[in-house]
């Protein structure tokens, strides 16, 4: 436990300040971008069913992001703190070291689960887990997905030592969902990617051309499309409500980060808050929710401490990866509207 510990602290130094968890707030009107809720009214047939119709219901339509993130920044779990950035030396621990046989076969399962007739469609999806020349990427997510199962998991779901003794084992069963957890986690990133480089028009991804450029528009909206449906049919394969709540979440928050990127107003880029909510949306948001869905795998309640610390580990460790690798302060982002065809505003540096 201590090594697993050692090795999420190596991950995301930042981390270690707090923990929280956010629920969805009901508000109303639309403005803009939040997500919002608005009153509706039921029509009715007849007179004698006119009255009950005529009570205004919500309907949920969003989450406002920006009071997510401040909610994230709210809550603090101080008296946990194990690591102290400043003053402790970092582990020694690698942390891909601790997973490596487990994430080895991970491309070799999401290409199984895209097989499809068409064979555009097919090659399109498995292009960025082995069936193109593009690299198969660090596979950061779900080796931070596998660890916080790992450092979440309670006395029963410890697995034994021989494969074979083990394999109908509650241990076995537990690990089984973690391992499929992080292959969806990194299907709805790579979705995520193959449609923002046809936003960008970018020309290339991880040393190798982008999907859009290698076969169509058409072909890469549809092989994200159905890099996302076939994860959802693994999420839902999983039979855990609250982990399918949370990483829906995780969609919702990719989609309204691009959006962000896309309208943003020369006022907006300026703001260090908006940019921030923006790389909580794009970047952020999947490694927190899917760090959490773990931690709710291996049986926390949705309130718990370890579920909202491992949230909030998500949540910095998402943040500092971005500002680190992409180190676009607001003012420096280029608008969208001013790009000229087939120019990346990530065309030097391609953070995901």
């Amino acid at each position: 436990m201590l090594r697993l510990i050692a090795s999420v602290v190596i991950l995301a130094p930042l981390a270690v300040s707090g923990a929280s968890m956010c629920s969805p707030r009901v508000v109303s009107g639309i403005d803009g971008l939040r997500g919002r809720v608005s009153p509706t009214r039921r029509p009715s047939s007849g007179a004698t069913l006119a009255a009950p119709y005529e009570q205004e219901s919500e309907v949920v339509e969003g989450t406002d992001m920006s009071e997510v993130v401040r909610n994230l920044n709210a809550i603090s779990l101080e008296r946990h703190r194990a690591h102290t950035v400043t003053a402790d030396a970092p582990p020694s621990t690698d942390p891909f070291s601790l997973v490596a046989d487990d994430i080895a076969p991970l491309s070799g399962s999401v290409c199984d689960q895209l097989s499809a007739d068409q064979q555009t469609l097919m090659e399109s999806a498995q292009y960025f887990f082995g069936a193109g020349n593009a690299r198969q990427g660090k596979r950061v997510r779900p080796v931070i997905v596998l660890l916080m199962g790992q450092a979440t998991a309670q006395p029963h779901h410890a697995r034994a030592e021989s494969a074979a003794a083990d394999a109908d084992g509650e241990g076995s069963k537990w690990y089984g969902k973690q391992l499929s957890l992080a292959a969806i986690t990194e299907m709805i990133h790579t979705a995520s990617l193959v449609h923002d480089d046809v936003l960008d028009a970018a020309d290339t991804r991880r040393g190798a051309e982008a999907v859009h450029k290698l076969y169509s528009n058409k072909a890469a909206v549809l092989s994200g499309d159905y890099l996302l449906a076939r994860a959802s049919i693994a999420l839902a394969r999983l039979e855990h409500a609250e982990v399918t709540q949370q990483m829906a979440r995780s969609l919702e928050s990719l989609v309204q980060g691009e959006i962000m990127q896309l309208r943003s107003t020369a006022e907006e880029r300026l703001s260090l808050e908006y940019y921030l909510t923006k790389s909580y949306c794009k970047t952020a948001s999947l490694m927190a929710l899917s760090c959490k869905s773990a931690a709710l795998l291996s049986e926390h309640p949705l309130d718990s401490d370890a579920a909202v610390a491992a949230e909030k580990f998500g949540y910095h460790f998402g943040l500092a990866f971005q500002v680190s690798v992409c180190p676009h302060t607001p003012n420096l982002r280029p608008e969208p509207s001013r790009l000229t065809p087939r120019v990346s505003p990530r065309a030097s540096v391609r953070p995901r």
